[in-house]
């Protein structure tokens, strides 16, 4: 057995250390920070406090009622809590609801030891039933089947220890199902009542909730863990956090500057301009954090049989060298992004850094040009299909007129998100898709996820996302996403298959920020990459604004 017995040293007691730049730094606020260090800090005091803007509704506080609802992300970390928690993107587990895990030498189950004193908000006490039940009811109401479509079974030891085992041991699945499932009492647990006014495991609970409006969550005084344990992401610094759901990226801005709010959980790069300088310093009065993200843009081409594309490697890699990726870049983002050198981006803690060195299909029109003109191309349109998004749209029209270039002709199709989530799998519908991903991770579970076989199936064939079927690749990334694998030249292997083949191409990562007046002195962030409001840090004299 493989034994990891986790342990939190007492926190110190700090105050002003930035996860990104605030008043006094020097540095460039637009400058983004990889998310791959802890930035722990519990400050002494603590305020009354915080109102945080949030750029997605909330439609429910029920968190096994969907697997998608972005608000209800940004919220579900201080209401509930699971057995354990990533304190940054590819982070360590550190305990929460469990207090240490064995991992099997196979990797095929984790056996959890619970701490022996956890109760919900309502006083009801925790132990492994409540665990099974937690995971069966998630199971059962298929709603993060991401994550629990590999568990094979849930099962009790003792009052304070539960096995998970999986169907099929791989990278990360296990640390996923231990940290992406939230537990709750089933003697309180209701999906009527958890909508709105749920019981809480974690540091806050529920004072009000407007649906479409706003939530407003209140410390627990007598929160569960003892505070020398208290997991990085529950920390409770404000004792009331109100969180106000704001859609469009103008009236963020404004609310900020106005004080209805005292953080913007995300801001839109062209609003950045209110907050800096034009050397892109922050302005006094305000604390910007910027990150890159995990979730990365990219096109796919289609290759299943029958495709426009699938059977012709010269006509992919001519599309792929007519695309100026830096133009790109700038006409959707401007600077609020960067090129990907991969199917994936460099925040991943298995990304070769080398790749960002080497050419991916830099723009090269005269090749490109050569390329069409060896293919046979023979004027057909290409169809290129992406879901009704901004960023998305504009980057379809700015490839539609690249490929105008070398004589490539298009048609763009754009759907809103029920067709587009259902024609992505019809592989008659489209030549190329643009889309985006990402992993909680690594860069090779997210390989794992989307370019295996097991992800889709086409005319009764096993298929990657993009419509594959190619025992070769199959055959690299289950050696990348094994447990005895995943070396980087494993990674390497898988990298350079998708490139010299070109199956799919990375396009950008964008850049995230958050800002907020001065007084919060540092922004927290989820492993997720959501604002964690609790865990911000404030100045002594801070006072919300709201």
């Amino acid at each position: 057995m493989k034994r990891l017995i986790f342990s939190i040293l007492p926190l110190i007691l700090a105050c002003g250390l930035l996860a990104g730049c605030s008043k006094g730094k020097t540095t460039s606020a637009l400058t983004p920070q990889n998310n791959t260090a802890a930035t722990t800090v519990l400050v002494a005091n603590s305020v009354d406090s915080v109102s945080v803007g949030i750029p997605a509704g909330i439609p429910t506080l029920d968190p096994y009622a969907s697997g998608s609802s972005v608000g209800g992300i940004y919220v579900w970390q201080a209401i509930y809590q699971p057995l354990f928690g990533r304190e940054v993107l590819g982070g360590a587990l550190l305990p929460m609801i469990g207090k240490e895990v064995v991992f099997a030498d196979d990797y095929s189950s984790a056996t959890v030891k619970l701490y022996d004193y956890v109760y919900d908000s309502s006083g009801k006490h925790i132990t492994s039933d409540d665990v099974i039940y937690s995971y069966n009811t998630v199971i059962n109401l298929k709603t993060w089947t991401n994550v629990t479509s590999n568990i094979d079974k849930v099962e009790a030891i003792d009052d304070y220890t539960v096995k998970i085992s999986v169907v099929t041991p791989r990278l990360n699945s296990l640390e996923d199902i231990l940290s992406q499932i939230f537990i709750v009492s089933k003697d309180s647990y209701n999906p009527t009542t958890a909508a709105t006014k749920p019981i809480a495991t974690g540091p806050y609970t529920v004072n009000n909730y407007i649906a479409g409006t706003q939530l407003v969550l209140d410390k627990q005084e007598n929160y569960w863990q003892k505070p020398d344990l208290i997991h990085p992401l529950n920390i409770a610094n404000a004792k009331r956090i109100v969180f106000k759901i704001i859609l469009e990226t103008a009236q963020m801005a404004i609310a900020l500057e106005t004080g209805d709010i005292d953080i913007a959980a995300s801001i839109n790069p062209d609003e950045l301009v209110y907050f800096v300088d034009k050397n892109g310093n922050t302005l006094p009065d305000y604390t910007v954090n910027s990150i890159n993200t995990n979730l990365f843009n990219n096109m796919a081409f289609n290759m299943a049989p029958g495709s426009r594309v699938s059977a012709n490697l010269k006509l992919r890699q001519a599309i792929l060298y007519a695309i100026d990726s830096k133009a790109l870049v700038q006409g959707v983002l401007g600077s609020a992004g960067s090129v990907v050198k991969s199917w994936g981006c460099n925040v991943y803690p298995d990304y070769n850094p080398k790749w960002d060195s080497e050419d991916y299909y830099d723009f090269d029109l005269e090749k490109a040009k050569a390329l069409i003109k060896d293919s046979g191309y023979n004027g057909e349109s290409i169809r290129i299909m992406c879901e009704n998004n901004a960023q998305r749209s504009k980057a379809a029209q700015l490839i539609q007129g690249f490929l105008l270039e070398i004589g490539v002709k298009t048609d763009i199709l754009i759907y809103d998100a029920a067709l587009f989530s259902t024609y992505r799998y019809e592989f008659d519908q489209w030549d190329i898709i643009l889309d985006n991903q990402a992993n909680s991770a690594a860069l090779a579970a997210l390989w794992g996820n989307f370019l295996t076989q097991a992800r889709a199936t086409w005319k009764g064939v096993g298929v990657t996302y993009n419509g594959l079927h190619d025992d070769t690749l199959e055959n690299l990334v289950q050696k990348a996403v094994a447990i005895n694998g995943h070396s980087t030249q494993d990674m390497d292997a898988v990298h350079y298959y998708l490139k010299d083949n070109a199956i799919v191409y990375g396009l950008w990562a964008g850049y995230i920020y958050q800002v907020s007046q001065s007084g919060v002195t540092s922004i927290k962030l989820t492993d997720k990459l959501y604002l964690c409001p609790g865990a911000c840090t404030f100045s002594p004299n801070y006072k919300s604004k709201s």
